[in-house]
């Protein structure tokens, strides 16, 4: 175990100083890193869902804009008057708009649907989010989006950093939830529904959990 966190502590560090060595505003390969630390955060979030749970969630996508869409009208009207889209206090906010709506749409499909059937019903909320973006006027800016100005971006570090932050909060994250008895919960859940809830699980609360911490970590 200790070899594995200093391990793991060495690759953090080659990742956190990479962009000192390479040119962070011409290398691709900053960029491709960056990419992969969001996805890394994307796919832990699916992986709590599916992974964990076994609830096949087709709609973490819808998750990921809503946030992206929460971002930039905060920003755009600068409702936590920072006058900055990258600030710690907009960020939470993008993340729990999902979750919010991960509870709404969760609690109804998931006392109501199983397996593919649930797969399904996500796949429809996340058209559903679309349609709505598409169609949400000056709002959303329509199918064209929000167009946001460039002139606050001044480097790639600060948005690889934060990459990397969240690429390993939502690693560790997922690890712990994994290892408590929420974790026990939810693996119980995923092998036998019926059993885990004759054995005094309350399987609505922590299926809606997961979908809940998945859509936080999606919409960050």
């Amino acid at each position: 175990m200790k070899k594995k966190i200093i391990s793991a502590a060495f690759v953090t560090l080659a990742f956190a100083v990479a962009p000192f060595i390479l040119d962070a505003e011409k290398s691709y390969l900053v960029y491709s890193l960056f990419l992969f630390f969001c996805y890394i955060v994307i796919s832990q979030a699916w992986n709590l869902v599916a992974g964990y749970t076994g609830q096949i969630s087709l709609g973490q996508h819808a998750f990921f804009g809503l946030g992206a869409y929460t971002t930039a009208l905060l920003w755009l009207h600068d409702i936590t008057k920072t006058g900055y889209y990258f600030d710690p206090v907009t960020m939470l906010l993008s993340g729990l708009v999902p979750a919010a709506l991960a509870v709404i749409i969760g609690i109804p499909l998931l006392s109501r649907l199983r397996g593919d059937y649930f797969a399904l019903g996500t796949l429809g909320m996340g058209e559903i989010i679309k349609v709505i973006f598409v169609k949400g006027g000056s709002i959303t800016g329509a199918s064209d989006g929000l167009h946001l100005p460039s002139a606050i971006y001044s480097s790639m570090r600060p948005y690889y950093w934060t990459g990397l932050f969240l690429a390993l909060f939502a690693t560790a994250l997922v690890y712990f939830i994994a290892r408590s008895s929420i974790g026990l919960a939810l693996r119980a859940i995923r092998e036998d529904e019926t059993s885990a809830a004759a054995r005094g699980i309350n399987v609505l609360k922590y299926k809606v959990l997961a979908f809940s911490v998945g859509a936080v970590l999606a919409g960050q």
